[in-house]
């Protein structure tokens, strides 16, 4: 039986200017909350989005390089 390939995440197939939504953010950073994005903006550590008719968006490629950068920053002892 052939083994499957990993797909790749909705991230990975968009282009860097396309828009992700702050539910699309949550699934990628983890089903976090909203307060948990609102917390993470607040502490710098996610940019602040870009607002269109009262909804929350990310460039993808900016999402791709907060993610990388979340998860490769060591915890702190």
């Amino acid at each position: 039986m052939p083994q499957a390939t990993p797909t790749p995440t909705p991230l990975d197939t968009l282009p860097d200017e396309a828009l992700v939504t702050q539910g699309q953010l949550k699934t990628l950073f983890g089903n976090v909350s909203d307060m948990t994005i609102w917390r993470w903006r607040q502490a710098g550590l996610i940019p602040e989005p870009t607002h269109i008719r009262g909804r929350n968006f990310w460039r993808a490629g900016v999402a791709r390089a907060t993610l990388a950068r979340l998860t490769s920053t060591p915890a702190a002892a």
